[in-house]
Order: structure tokens, then sequence, then C-alpha cells
């Protein structure tokens, strides 16, 4: 048998694979190691933010000025049209918006003006009431006034017919007038109310006229 002779051909290879692996372990540990970088650069430039920020504003400003001098008039055509179509826009909304502030004022002034119309609801329904009772107590009062007329009526028609008897009475019996004696009873609550001072009076007449005739 001939000799079987090894040939070392995979070495260079091997050795091209070790350099990638370690070219890709110290990317590895450098991408690990770069946030830890970036904080500790954020940490560190904390306190100068503000100038940082109106720089890149400035910066920033001259950027968008810069491509805008480099654009095409096409572009320019283009964005001053939308630019315009914004602003239309904006001052939409600010008239929606003012029309909504109006109607939200005119819905909050109809929900006062509704709880108004409701307490005079209210107080119109009361006051009918009291119109009604009111009514009712007048149609009572003229009723009773009707039968005070009606009692008044009545005896009136007596008086005279108990004046006609009397004077028909003194005509038979033919007795002078300072020898008639009247005797007044009091009246009933249910005929008519008679003054305190009047049953006085008619009491001292029938006293007078009993010694009249006494004598």
């Amino acid at each position: 048998m001939p000799p079987v002779t090894l040939r070392n051909d995979n070495k260079p290879q091997l050795s091209s694979n070790l350099s990638k692996c370690k070219q890709q372990n110290s990317l590895s540990t450098q991408s690990k190691s770069f946030p830890d970088s970036i904080s500790n650069s954020r940490s560190i430039t904390r306190p100068s933010k503000p100038k940082e920020i109106s720089v890149t504003s400035v910066k920033s400003s001259d950027i968008l000025d810069n491509r805008l001098n480099q654009l095409d008039d096409s572009t320019k055509e283009l964005l001053s049209y939308y630019r315009h179509k914004v602003e239309t826009l904006i001052e939409d909304h600010e008239a929606v918006q003012r029309r909504l502030d109006k109607i939200y004022d005119a819905i909050g002034n109809q929900e006062s003006l509704s709880l108004e119309l409701n307490q005079r609801d209210a107080e119109i329904s009361e006051l009918q009431r009291a119109l009604s009772d009111m009514q009712v107590y007048l149609f009572q009062e003229r009723e009773h006034v009707l039968r005070l007329y009606a009692e008044n009526d009545r005896l009136k028609i007596r008086e005279l017919d108990d004046r006609r008897k009397i004077q028909h009475l003194l005509q038979l019996s033919s007795l002078g007038p300072n020898e008639v004696t009247y005797f007044l009873k009091q009246p009933t609550t249910e005929s008519h109310n008679v003054n305190d001072q009047e049953i006085l009076d008619n009491e001292t007449n029938e006293k007078s006229l009993m010694k009249s005739k006494n004598k």
C-alpha cells in the first residue's frame, strides 16, 4: 500500500474562521459597551440640554432653509399649495370650533330656560289651584248672601203683616196710643241678630209704658 499523506489545506480556512469569530466577538463587545457609553455621555451632558436644543433648532432651521432653496419650482409650488391648504383647514377648524362653542352656550341657555319654565309651570299650577279654591269660596259666600237677602225680605214682609195686624187690633179695641203696651221678644238667631243697645232701649221703653199704665 502506498503511504497516505495528509494535507493541511484546511489550516488557512481555520485561521480565517478564527479571525472572523474574534472580529465578531469584538464587535459584539463593542455593541454591548456602546449603550453604556451612550448612557454615560447622556448622563454627563444632561445639564447642557437647553443649549443643545437651541443649537439643534438653529441648525434644523438652517437645514430647512437650505433644502427649500435647493428645491425645484414645481416642488415649491406644491409646498405653497399644501401650506395654503393647511391654513384654510386651520381656519375652517377654528370656525367650526366657534360654532360648536356657540351651540354649547345655546344648549346651556336652553337648559336654564327649561328649568325656569318648569318652575313657572309649577307656580302657575299652584296659582290655578288657589284661584279654584277662591272661586269655590266666593260661590259659597254668594249663596250665603243670597240666603240672607231672602231672609231679610221674608222678615220685612212679616214685619208689614205684624204692623197691619196691630193696626187692625187697635181699631177693633178703640184704645188710645197711651193705653197700648208693646211686648217685645228677643228674636231668634235664625231670623236676624239685634244689637245689645237696641234690646236695652226696648226694655226701657217697655218699663216706661208699664209705669204710665199703672199711673
